[in-house]
């Protein structure tokens, strides 16, 4: 399987290390990034909506320190406006290669923004490709937080799948292999997850190269995004495209994000194999954590 795997991006004029303007005179560097919101309101009985395609910009001084951010229009509560940043201080975190703002303050058109948190992760590797994560950014403003999100998304962690094999009773095999990709549509209402090199067993002669699983509801809510389906039958690549394959009927999937940055996921699903006249099912668990955005995988 050939995987090409443009890490952090959403950006879209180039991948983002090699995109970026430096001002060799101040050591400046700029970023453009493409990014969804999630706009969860103070008032808990109005409901969590989202924007589409907002433009971040940002610009990193090296030599202060500090990273300032401004955004292209969009509407907060009703109300529109762009955000623009103060100078934010910023730290670099060694161990995940990321510089991080936090307690920023700006306006979002003629009102305050306050709280802006986030962080630029520089280089990591999935598989054999290597880039730049890209952003997370929220803040608050006009009675309302917002969380930016990548809206084509790459998770990374553990699989494990439990099944009961003949008298040997309950299995349980657990991968780093498998990663899941999640693809939302532009109302945010449907998504696609498609789950690579996956096998539900040691047994399994070969990894399933992708698994896709289509027209999954979305629900959104005030800790983030949830995707479910019932009785799916996958789809699995072919040759140059795919094809249904209900040997492998997901009877029921869930996908949920489980910390405020919206980074990391929790997963689970139950699947029914069919071999020949009978069946096995299985039971799988994932977690993971964000790890690329707008991928291309062949």
């Amino acid at each position: 399987m050939k995987i090409n795997l443009i890490l952090g991006a959403a950006i879209s004029s180039a991948a983002l290390l090699t995109s970026c303007g430096l001002d060799s005179t101040t050591d400046e560097r700029t970023y453009s990034d493409t990014l969804s919101q999630l706009i969860i309101p103070d008032d808990v009985t109005k409901d969590v909506t989202f924007n589409n395609k907002v433009t971040y910009s940002f610009k990193q001084d090296l030599t202060a320190n500090t990273m300032t951010l401004t955004t292209s229009n969009f509407s907060i509560n009703g109300v529109g406006g762009s955000l623009t940043s103060g100078a934010m201080p910023t730290t670099y975190n060694m161990s995940t290669a990321s510089y991080i703002f936090k307690d920023g303050k700006g306006t979002f058109g003629t009102s305050e923004a306050t709280g802006i948190n986030g962080y630029m992760t520089g280089n990591t590797t999935v598989g054999t490709s290597q880039g730049s994560l890209g952003f997370v950014v929220s803040f608050h403003a006009n009675g309302a937080t917002v969380k930016s999100f990548y809206p084509d998304v790459v998770f990374l962690g553990s699989t494990t799948t439990h099944y009961v094999m003949g008298e040997a009773g309950d299995r349980e095999a657990t991968t780093k292999d498998a990663f899941y990709r999640v693809t939302f549509d532009e109302k945010m209402e449907k998504a696609v997850v498609i789950i690579y090199n996956i096998k539900f067993a040691p047994e399994m002669p070969k990894a399933l190269e992708a698994v896709i699983l289509k027209n999954l509801d979305v629900t959104l809510g005030r800790d983030g995004y949830t995707i479910t389906g019932t009785d799916i039958i996958p789809e699995v690549k072919e040759g140059t495209g795919t094809t249904p394959y209900e040997n492998y009927p997901f009877r029921s999937f869930s996908l949920k994000t489980i910390n405020d940055e919206l980074t990391k996921v929790a997963c689970d699903f139950t699947v029914s194999v069919k071999m020949g006249p009978t069946s096995m099912d299985f039971t799988g668990e994932f977690k993971g954590d964000y790890a690329s955005a707008t991928g291309d995988v062949e």
